[in-house]
């Protein structure tokens, strides 16, 4: 009513007793009357359908209330279904409701992240995106796999937190000591294939004589040594100052004994040098394995190199990560004094040099040793791939030493070591050396010890020719070698081609890593890298001759 009286005073400008006081006698008589009273009806019949209208919306929304509601306790009743039957609608809460899986609310939340993009037209076009953190985090994981080996803890363990001068160094003896018994080993298999034990004559190569060794209780041909030829007339003529060493004054009487058998004495072993021996001036098991060089032993030859070449790359990445892994941690982690600093470093400096150099050097001298005197009764392919596989075990087997002694403790420490340096690389750290230039560097290295190892081969005699560096007994005696074609002179060429070639690298790799860091000359890291790019040309250039020397004062003795 009250809307219909303010609908009549809209109409009329004002209230209806204003109205009814300023009409005429005829409009309060008639026809002002009868308008108000029709305005006033229909103004109440509009209120009436707007009442209408507006309990008509309230009922549907009223239905829909209801229809929510309906649906809410079905899904009620079937997740309490569920959380008593140990179905997938969930698992009761402390407060006996049901409380919805983790899953499920994750995939709502996903669905709902997936409409609210949909929804502002952000959808992501590449749908490989979402799996980048995933595939970045496998990269790393595949770059970090079998990172365990004793080389790796020594270094890591030298510079753990705390640790003090005899616990730093005493932690690198074991890399140390595997690394001279590898290039031990690797050295005794290369000497063995061109000197093999002998009990006679006739178990030596052509061109070579069983000489006596020395043993424990003297000189013994039980085993004895092959040797080239031109020694036994030589110490036939007693001339002890062109001999070497173990060739003296008690060499000839030994061999010169009255109680000796026949195939025992000197005069034995001349007669079957003369016998075999077709020129003196040359060796003539290596103009043997010329002579039986086939295409198909070549390709097996070549093939095997490769892999043997493929392992060194990826070895030589590998000593990258773990010189990052050091220096991060000799920067950041170990709380070591300055000398003790400076002698861990020194010494991690050594080891990455010899494993870098050496190790590979010592790999190709032997290998190509293997290959040119093969192992009798193995037809030559089979001895080549035997061969390889021989030389990669001894060369990998720090993996298999740790896996094998290392306790689950040492193993997470290396873990850990590597995994922290990939946070701090990530974290926004420098590297120290492009990507591009150690890369392309490795594969110069591997490229030059593969070319190396097919040219001694192929060319065995040009090199020997070439390579005439006689240190049989070096550095106690110096002994002219017979001709630089001789058998004696194999095993002195490979050497030294293996020697050079060695230090080039590590010259030539030191050189690089001072000249890619040209931010870094004038501090104590320029320092560093400048001392270093003279120390580990000069360590391998004296580490492989130590070794050889040792092997034979020391390695070829007999037991009995």
């Amino acid at each position: 009513m009250l809307d219909a009286w303010a609908e009549v005073a809209g109409e009329g400008g004002g209230p209806p007793w204003r109205s009814w006081g300023g009409a005429s006698a005829a409009e309060r008589a008639g026809d002002g009357h009868g308008g108000a009273l029709v305005r006033l009806g229909q103004a109440e019949g509009r209120a009436a359908k707007s009442l209408e209208a507006s309990q008509a919306a309230i009922a549907v929304h009223l239905e829909a209330l209801s229809e929510r509601l309906a649906r809410a306790e079905g899904q009620q009743r079937q997740s309490s279904a569920g959380c008593l039957d140990g179905g997938r609608g969930g698992s009761p809460g402390e407060d006996g409701s049901c409380q919805p899986r983790a899953e499920e609310e994750e995939e709502e939340e996903e669905e709902k992240k997936e409409e609210d993009r949909e929804d502002d037209g952000a959808v992501d076009p590449d749908p490989d995106e979402r799996q980048r953190s995933y595939a970045e985090l496998l990269a790393v994981l595949q770059k970090n796999m079998n990172c365990v080996s004793v080389h790796n803890w020594s270094l890591c363990a030298a510079t753990r937190a705390g640790s003090t001068c005899a616990s730093g160094c005493c932690a690198l003896v074991p890399s140390v000591v595997l690394l001279v018994v590898q290039c031990f080993v690797l050295h005794a298999m290369g000497f063995e294939a061109l000197h093999p034990t002998c009990s006679s004559n006739t178990d030596c190569l052509a061109d070579m004589w069983c000489a006596p060794s020395h043993g424990l209780s003297g000189l013994t041909r039980t085993p004895g040594m092959c040797d080239d030829c031109v020694w036994a007339s030589r110490l036939d003529s007693q001339d002890f100052d062109s001999l070497p060493s173990r060739y003296d004054v008690d060499a000839y009487a030994a061999l010169t004994a009255v109680d000796l058998a026949i195939d025992e004495t000197l005069s034995s072993a001349i007669s079957h040098c003369e016998t075999r021996d077709s020129d003196p001036d040359r060796c003539d098991f290596i103009v043997d394995f010329h002579e039986q060089f086939t295409v198909g032993a070549y390709i097996v030859l070549v093939t095997t190199i490769f892999i043997m070449i493929a392992f060194l790359i990826k070895d030589m990445d590998r000593q990258v990560q773990v010189a990052e892994v050091f220096e991060h941690r000799i920067t950041n982690v170990a709380t070591t004094s300055t000398l003790t600093r400076f002698l861990i470093t020194g010494t991690a400096s050594l080891i990455l040099n010899l494993r870098r150099f050496v190790l590979p050097g010592v790999v190709v001298y032997t290998y190509a040793a293997l290959v040119l005197a093969p192992t009798r009764d193995v037809s030559l392919p089979v001895s080549y791939v035997l061969n390889g596989l021989v030389i990669g075990f001894v060369y990998k087997v720090d993996a298999l030493l740790a896996a094998a002694f290392l306790q689950t403790a040492a193993q997470s420490l290396v873990i850990e070591a590597f995994a922290d340096m990939e946070a701090h690389m990530r974290g926004g750290a420098k590297e120290r050396l492009s990507g591009v230039v150690l890369l392309g560097f490795h594969r110069f290295a591997a490229m030059i010890f593969a070319i190396l190892v097919l040219g001694i081969i192929s060319g065995t005699e040009h090199m020997m020719s070439s390579f005439n560096l006689d240190w049989d007994e070096f550095p106690t005696k110096w002994v002219e070698n017979p001709s630089g074609r001789s058998c004696t002179n194999v095993m002195n060429m490979l050497c030294s081609v293996a020697v050079v070639t060695a230090a080039f690298l590590a010259l030539v790799w030191s050189v690089t890593r001072y000249a890619a860091n040209p931010v870094e000359r004038c501090d104590r890291s320029g320092l560093f890298l400048l001392v270093d790019a003279i120390v580990s040309p000069v360590s391998v250039l004296v580490t492989v001759p130590v070794v050889s020397h040792m092997f034979r004062r020391f390695g070829h003795v007999a037991m009995v």
